[in-house]
């Protein structure tokens, strides 16, 4: 068990009726937590709560300098056709691999994402890179994010669950 940086303990804000990619969750990583022998664990749960025919939801996990969109990509769970009630799992691990105080330090990403599935029967996708040039001074952000193929007012998802831990 670890030092806790972020629990949410309600949903958030519904992505619906939208082909822009939203933003359902991010976490701060405070300026100075990066740094080597660190390992910081996110885990939470996307829920499709309504959908529409055979439009597809794509759920993108990615480190940011601020809490939106775009950022660098660490884990996708892929463009899915998705029913009431599908879910999107993720656990990923930054593993900081520079000393602290690094400006262009790198990281480690491992973990998995699912493809949106039903509870138990997701397809599960490995996430494993290596992410260079993050500023360890600044403060980073750890965002999941996810895009509709096709804007319907039937088409909503949001983030239900998430935990953040520093381990030690």
């Amino acid at each position: 068990m670890g030092k806790l940086i972020n629990v949410r303990t309600s949903d958030g804000t519904a992505h619906t009726n939208s082909t822009t990619e939203a933003v359902l969750d991010s976490v701060t990583i405070k300026a100075g937590t990066l740094q080597a022998g660190k390992v910081l664990r996110f885990r939470g749960k996307i829920r499709a709560t309504a959908t529409n025919s055979t439009d597809t939801l794509t759920v993108n996990a990615s480190v940011h300098t601020s809490a939106a969109t775009g950022g660098t990509a660490v884990g996708t769970s892929g463009a899915v056709d998705v029913a009431d009630n599908d879910v999107v799992y993720y656990d990923i691990d930054l593993i900081p691999q520079s000393a602290a105080g690094s400006s262009a330090g790198t990281i480690e990403v491992h973990g998995t994402m699912s493809a949106p599935g039903a509870e138990g029967t997701a397809t599960t996708r490995v996430v494993h890179q290596a992410l260079s040039s993050i500023n360890y001074l600044a403060d980073q952000y750890f965002v999941i994010s996810a895009d509709w193929s096709v804007a319907s007012a039937s088409n909503s998802c949001v983030a239900e669950s998430q935990v953040a831990e520093e381990l030690i």
